[in-house]
């Protein structure tokens, strides 16, 4: 049987075979090559978005700013966060001057290291213990005496004088600070509104909490007077005077709060008035008087409280009793 004969390539053939190959495989040098620089391309990009039809473009960087102001908006409009806000409003600038004392004024401590916790903590959700080191140093340094250097600058400033109490128990409301981070990362789950409801909410809420957190509270008018015998003579009888002190406190709307020992010492409180009596040994009695303004500053003032007061005090006592008579400071803290 003959052998095949060998099969004898057409050496023009073969090149073209050649330059086919070449061709293809530079094709797909050029595909990668164009798919690795779209790669680097799209790389710092993080989404395309269709606004009518049209793709638009949004960085990292605006994506994060978004995703921020989003997670805002849901802290700002979750009913905790409206909660705390609405407390803090309401007891500023009504139920502090309404009904004065020590509830309403720890009230205002809690409800605000809230909404200034939960606000900061939403705003920087990577740095908590940063957020809660600097609100408890801040809330330290305004409660401590230091802080009165400040709180004077400003008042030589300002047409109103600002002023706090110092008063280490209100420390106290530094433990709000640890339900804080939970507000602030799961406020979707307290979510009242949708998301666009969200958004409009989010710029008139935020000025309303800046609104609330600088918000400072106004001294007290403060008044200090005594009544006393002008001699030896004149007969003090505790139990007349601590009636008729009685009588003027509940024709100005005040109620007694501690009264267990009327013909020693009594404090009334009610319509922004806090107003204290104390016999002392010398058969004169001496009054201390706290008055705020009506909620939001409209109506009577603080001053205009206390000198109503003390006008009907006076008038009453000088009714009543003989060889009275009536002194205050010279300079008196007002």
């Amino acid at each position: 049987m003959p052998l095949p004969r060998p099969i004898q390539l057409n050496v023009k053939q073969d090149s073209y075979l050649a330059a086919g190959l070449d061709r293809r495989r530079s094709v797909f040098n050029w595909i990668a090559s164009l798919s690795s620089h779209a790669m680097s391309i799209a790389k710092p990009l993080k989404s395309y978005r269709w606004t009518a039809g049209i793709p638009r473009i949004t960085s990292s960087k605006n994506m994060k700013n978004e995703s921020r102001s989003s997670s805002i908006a849901r802290v700002i409009t979750s009913w905790p966060f409206l909660f705390f806000l609405s407390t803090l409003l309401l007891n500023d600038w009504l139920l502090k001057y309404a009904f004065p004392g020590t509830v309403t004024g720890k009230l205002s401590d809690f409800a605000g290291i809230a909404v200034v916790g939960t606000l900061a903590m939403s705003i920087w959700p990577k740095r908590l213990l940063t957020v809660s080191f600097v609100i408890a140093a801040g809330f330290i340094w305004w409660k401590a005496p230091l802080s009165q250097i400040a709180i004077d600058a400003l008042n030589r400033l300002m047409p109103g004088r600002i002023g706090r109490t110092v008063d280490y128990t209100d420390l106290v409301a530094l433990c709000v600070l640890a339900v804080c981070p939970h507000l602030s990362s799961c406020a979707e789950r307290y979510s009242l509104f949708s998301q666009s409801t969200q958004t409009t909410l989010r710029l008139p809420l935020f000025c309303a909490a800046i609104f609330a957190i600088t918000g400072t509270s106004y001294i007290p008018t403060r008044d200090a007077y005594s009544m006393r015998k002008t001699s030896s003579s004149v007969a003090f009888h505790r139990d007349q005077v601590a009636d008729a002190i009685a009588q003027v406190m509940k024709q100005e709307g005040l109620e007694c709060m501690d009264c267990s020992r009327p013909l020693e010492t009594a404090k009334y409180s009610g319509r922004g008035l806090l107003a204290r009596y104390t016999f002392s040994e010398q058969n004169a009695v001496l009054f201390q008087v706290e008055a705020w303004p009506d909620g939001l500053n409209f109506g009577a003032s603080g001053k205009d409280k206390a000198d109503a007061l003390r006008e009907k005090l006076k008038s009453l006592m000088a009714k009543r009793f003989n060889g009275l008579e009536y002194v205050e400071p010279l300079n008196p803290e007002r």
